[in-house]
């Protein structure tokens, strides 16, 4: 696990809510970019308000944030995405747009997760696709400082076989007729790996693992 971004104690402050406003506004930011801090924030909430544990013996703060660190962040605490759904709809002008919506009301639709991924000093946006017969396509993007990066090869590794490898030519690489199941999207770089990524995906959404 990566180094730490936010203090243990910002972060106690922050859920007891004695953040200013200029401050709160950076932690939430922050948190919805960085996975690790995240997982942090939700043990540190769970615990801090569990009901159990109203009843015990209060100890100080420097025993409570040496506790707090030690914690190790249980796999099952990694994110599940659920697909939501897109249908085509009018815009203003009369012409034909997506619109983003939970029950879809009309017959052209389709499912999709949108995710990006720090992989070192590259960011990876991913968009996948559900289509038919338990299969996805997912299109990836490869960031440096905004845009398209250079001499990357993205590939992803299927649990149980399957190897896919492309050149990231132009904006974007897109892998098509990709079975559900476990992967590992692996991100290179003039030969040097920048980072992985592994999910399962099924019917239900994706989960990070």
């Amino acid at each position: 696990m990566k180094s730490r971004c936010i203090e243990i104690a910002v972060l106690a402050k922050y859920i007891e809510g004695r953040l200013s406003d200029k401050d709160r506004d950076r932690i939430e930011e922050h948190l919805s970019e960085c996975d690790t801090c995240l997982e942090e924030f939700v043990i540190a909430n769970t615990l801090l308000k569990d009901h159990d544990l109203i009843e015990c013996e209060p100890v100080s703060e420097e025993v409570a944030l040496s506790a707090l660190k030690s914690l190790s962040i249980p796999k099952e605490l990694k994110k599940f995405y659920a697909w939501i759904t897109k249908v085509l709809v009018p815009d203003s002008a009369g012409q034909p747009a997506f619109a983003t919506v939970r029950k879809p009301d009309a017959a052209s639709s389709m499912d999709y997760i949108s995710i990006k991924k720090d992989m070192n000093d590259l960011q990876a946006e991913m968009y996948i696709e559900k289509t038919q017969d338990n299969k996805v396509g997912i299109r990836v993007r490869v960031l440096k400082d905004n845009i398209s990066a250079r001499n990357v090869r993205l590939t992803l590794i299927r649990q149980g076989g399957g190897i896919v490898s492309r050149l990231l030519k132009g904006d974007y690489v897109l892998f098509e007729d990709l079975p559900f199941g476990s992967y590992r999207f692996v991100v290179e770089q003039d030969a040097l790996e920048k980072g992985e990524y592994l999910f399962e995906i099924n019917e239900a959404g994706l989960n990070e693992e």
